[in-house]
């Protein structure tokens, strides 16, 4: 099968006056075209350090290895010109927190325009067309008007929207969300991603989503791959995810999602504990101080990423043992 990112043992440190922080290790995955992929897992999971990875935008104390393959070429292997021409071209990227990635002296429009002119052999009037365009495609009212209206004058959900045109402006072929729906609140987030859905029916888009909401991709992704401390810890399609997992951390950030179902005055369960140093990692399974299930074995044995079903695997020493985690 041929994948339109494929990613193969990618690594990445960071240089600190304390010694190498290893924030991505070893970790491989593809996406088909039209797929969308889930990234989930906590805040410092390796989340977002792998999406800048691949987008080469990470500062000079980052070290990365390991191979890239998109549309049939490595991006690591790029130079920095080659490379900005796939950024906002061939990979359109929504950055987290629309409320400060915006340049507040600068309309909207502009923004948007700006990415189209450096892409494309055009006038400054067509890339404001082309901007006035996009901001009706994600449902932004009035975009002719709006068009010349500073960050300010959006609110949060408008502004989210305005940089998910600005992904889009050049029909790029992957689209990475990085958070999309960061400090809004639900009734916007449904809204948001309602829109992420349409543009990438629209105009055919694979999107791999990053988020630390397992509840907000369950009617989203198509598959979902887990990751904690810098590792992929599971991967599988949505519904053996969310309804057969084999993973002990997958199975904890399943139960902390809030039900609509549960009894008023219960308390939220959380995961006890905290994730480990990745300034000098501990021997053994890295989620074994906080797994309920953790044996002597998992202490001391680094466990891979196995098989554990069909397009499934688990990197637990007890996934055989311990079956389907409910």
């Amino acid at each position: 099968m041929t994948f339109l990112l494929d990613v193969k043992g990618l690594n990445v440190r960071f240089r600190t006056e304390f010694g190498l922080v290893h924030a991505v290790n070893e970790v491989s995955f593809s996406v088909s075209k039209g797929e969308t992929l889930a990234v989930v897992g906590e805040s410092g999971s390796g989340k977002s350090v792998t999406a800048l990875a691949l987008m080469r935008l990470l500062d000079r104390t980052a070290l990365i290895d390991g191979e890239a393959s998109f549309e049939g070429v490595n991006l690591f292997t790029m130079s920095e010109k080659e490379m900005q021409k796939i950024r906002g071209a061939r990979i359109g990227m929504i950055f987290q927190d629309p409320m400060t990635a915006l340049n507040p002296v600068f309309t909207v429009g502009d923004q948007i325009a700006e990415v189209v002119l450096i892409h494309r052999d055009c006038t400054k009037q067509e890339a404001k067309t082309r901007a006035i365009e996009m901001m009706g495609l994600v449902g932004i009212p009035d975009s002719r008007r709006r068009v010349d209206q500073y960050p300010h004058e959006f609110s949060g959900g408008m502004r989210q929207r305005a940089m998910i045109a600005m992904a889009i402006a050049n029909s790029p072929s992957l689209l990475i969300a990085d958070e999309p729906t960061t400090a809004l609140d639900v009734t916007v987030q449904a809204q948001v991603m309602e829109v992420i859905r349409s543009v990438q029916e629209s105009i055919g888009l694979t999107v791999m989503l990053i988020t630390h909401d397992l509840g907000l991709v369950a009617g989203f992704a198509d598959r979902i791959q887990v990751m904690y401390a810098g590792q992929l810890v599971e991967t599988a399609e949505r519904d053996r995810i969310f309804y057969e997992t084999r993973n002990p951390y997958t199975r904890a950030l399943l139960d902390s999602i809030p039900s609509q179902l549960g009894v008023p005055g219960t308390e939220l369960k959380t995961i006890g504990g905290n994730p480990p140093s990745l300034l000098s990692p501990p021997p053994g399974c890295l989620f074994q101080p906080r797994c309920v299930h953790a044996t002597e074995d998992c202490r001391m044995t680094r466990p891979e990423l196995k098989s554990v079903g069909q397009n499934h695997l688990s990197r637990c020493l007890r996934s055989s043992d311990l079956g389907v985690l409910r």
